[in-house]
């Protein structure tokens, strides 16, 4: 069944006797009907669905990470934050049977943009409910701000859920999460991003104004088991 939106100048999705409308970059665009969809099972499509399924069930888990860090990209592509993640981040599934997936924790990009990241240490566990970092503020290169905001996520794939730490300055050096008792004993992955401010800045080293909001490249600071 077809759906109008926005009245007759508007766009049209769904069938519509033998065509099917969509919007494909912003664009309204149409396909012919097909009755007889193919669902082949070879190894590679399976394989493929595996992989796809794999990183959904990450990318849902990391929500209130990405929807920090990938907001940005995806606003400007006119795209939901976990599009971003799933384009962004296929490659880190490796595959070549559907049973043996496996997801590069590592590679997974969880914030992108042009800020300018921080350079974290590798992060500390050594806190019972906490894991923390250090982090080099890189203030004397062009477009850093004293008033940027720097962030620690942390990922337990066990359990399939994340967590976002409230963020700190980026002149502060430290920054920490806390994270649920019942984690106590599981491995998890630890993120880091920095973001420029909520409102839009006048960077005097680059003569330029920086966009509100905007998250640096995310960096993978290491696995580690919550004692």
């Amino acid at each position: 069944m077809s759906k109008n939106i926005q009245g007759y100048m508007g766009t049209q999705r769904g069938k519509l006797g033998t065509a099917v409308g969509s919007i494909y970059r912003r664009r309204q665009v149409y396909r012919a009907y097909n009755p007889n969809v193919r669902n082949p099972q070879t190894l590679q499509q399976q394989t493929n669905r595996a992989k796809f399924s794999a990183l959904s069930q990450v990318c849902r888990a990391l929500s209130p990470v990405t929807s920090v860090g990938l907001r940005f990209q995806a606003d400007r592509q006119n795209l939901h934050y976990r599009n971003v993640f799933m384009s962004l981040n296929y490659p880190a599934v490796q595959a070549t049977t559907p049973e043996d997936v496996q997801v590069g924790y590592a590679a997974l990009q969880v914030a992108a943009g042009g800020a300018v990241p921080v350079l974290f240490g590798t992060a500390r566990f050594d806190t019972p409910g906490t894991v923390s970092a250090t982090f080099a503020p890189q203030l004397e290169v062009g477009g850093a701000n004293g008033d940027d905001r720097v962030y620690l996520a942390v990922f337990n794939p066990t359990n399939g859920t994340a967590v976002v730490g409230k963020p700190v300055l980026r002149g502060s050096g430290t920054v920490s999460v806390a994270v649920p008792a019942t984690w106590t004993g599981e491995s998890v992955h630890v993120y880091g991003f920095a973001c420029t401010p909520e409102r839009e800045t006048w960077n005097e080293a680059t003569r330029s104004w920086m966009m509100p909001d905007m998250p640096s490249p995310s960096s993978y600071l290491g696995e580690g088991e919550l004692g």
